[in-house]
């Protein structure tokens, strides 16, 4: 009975030799755990959200300041 030529497949003895002495002599790399992501919460988003509405608001406040300044400027010139 001749092997199966998909799952035999015969190497040359000193080929077979030196992957066995590399296997034994290789130590075996730990194994990487993929770490898994948390998801931001519904509060964390709507504290960012607040966050950036406030500056925007404060943004405003200031080009809206600014604005008034170049108008009485430009009323009294």
């Amino acid at each position: 009975m001749q092997p199966n030529e998909l799952t035999h497949t015969v190497l040359p003895a000193d080929l077979a030799q030196s992957i066995l002495d590399r296997l034994e002599t290789t130590p075996a790399e730990p194994v990487k755990r993929k770490r898994k992501r948390r998801h931001k919460t519904t509060a964390q988003r709507m504290r960012k959200l607040k966050e950036r509405i406030a500056m925007l608001e404060e943004t405003n406040r200031a080009y809206a300041q600014a604005l008034e300044n170049i108008e009485r400027i430009a009323h009294n010139a």
